[in-house]
């Protein structure tokens, strides 16, 4: 597939932000999360988007793979597949995101970053 390139923009302004310290601030909002809040919200975005028309219409998933409290997908990853769909996680290389279908989770490796992502 052909690869991505990876912006962060202020969503008020538009303009281009310190991708470092908006990962630094969301990563300190995530792990001051409790264990039963991560799940708690976590359920709650999973129940939105596997009953949400764009999911159900779709035959494909492009889902990153969760780390350190980022919103559970596995359970979404693992309802995609039960549905029938075709599931496809990222995997970066320098600047540039790449996407590849994984039919389990053992198609999954651990990056240099601590990402699970697949084999390109």
């Amino acid at each position: 597939m052909a690869p991505l390139q990876i912006w962060v923009k202020n969503m008020a302004t538009g303009k281009d932000i310190n991708k470092d310290l908006l990962r630094r601030r969301i990563l300190e909002e995530r792990t001051a999360l409790t264990i039963s809040e991560w799940k708690r919200k976590s359920g709650l975005i999973y129940q939105q988007v596997v009953k949400h028309p764009a999911f159900l219409r779709a035959g494909k998933l492009f889902c990153y793979v969760d780390i350190n409290q980022e919103a559970d997908t596995h359970r979404l990853i693992e309802a995609a597949w039960r549905a029938g769909k075709k599931v496809a996680a990222p995997a970066v290389t320098g600047k540039e995101m790449y996407f590849k279908y994984i039919s389990s989770f053992s198609d999954l490796e651990i990056s240099s970053f601590g990402v699970p992502e697949p084999v390109l």
